[in-house]
């Protein structure tokens, strides 16, 4: 199965908070493909010392979920922004932006997506409610896992 994870739920597994439970368990199970954006690595980054400004996080604890970003990174499908990628957010902002609250870097995630997700074995992973819904009325499955419970 192939799953791609927008950072709002990527981050899930580089620190504990709601669904980090059902996160980790999609990213370590072997069989499964974990694809991310470019765009992630720096995004991922920002959230934890965003968690760590705000004193969510501590700095040993910060520490240890930028070491195991690190490692686990070379584990993950990472698709390389492109002029393709682009136009598709253009054109996701200009058909979705009137009516939800569509981001440029969330326009850019949801289009890397879009780009990449041919088959019916892909999932689309966010804990952001405006991109799991732009995302299905498009007509790919998504799964927050925040709405999940084991």
């Amino acid at each position: 199965m192939n799953y791609f994870f927008d950072t709002s739920a990527l981050v899930k597994h580089f620190y504990d908070e709601k669904g980090s439970e059902i996160v980790s368990g999609i990213i370590l199970k072997k069989t499964n493909n974990i694809w991310i954006s470019e765009l992630a690595l720096i995004e991922i980054f920002s959230a934890l010392y965003k968690k760590y400004r705000m004193k969510e996080i501590d700095e040993s604890n910060l520490e240890i979920a930028i070491e195991g970003i690190k490692l686990e990174m070379e584990y993950f499908y990472v698709e390389p922004l492109n002029s393709l990628i682009i136009k598709e957010g253009i054109d996701l902002l200009e058909k979705y932006g009137r009516y939800y609250s569509l981001r440029t870097l969330d326009s850019l995630q949801i289009s890397t997506f879009i780009l990449l997700a041919e088959e019916k074995d892909w999932f689309f992973v966010a804990s952001d409610e405006v991109l799991c819904k732009i995302v299905e009325e498009i007509g790919y499955p998504v799964l927050n896992p925040e709405k999940i419970t084991l």
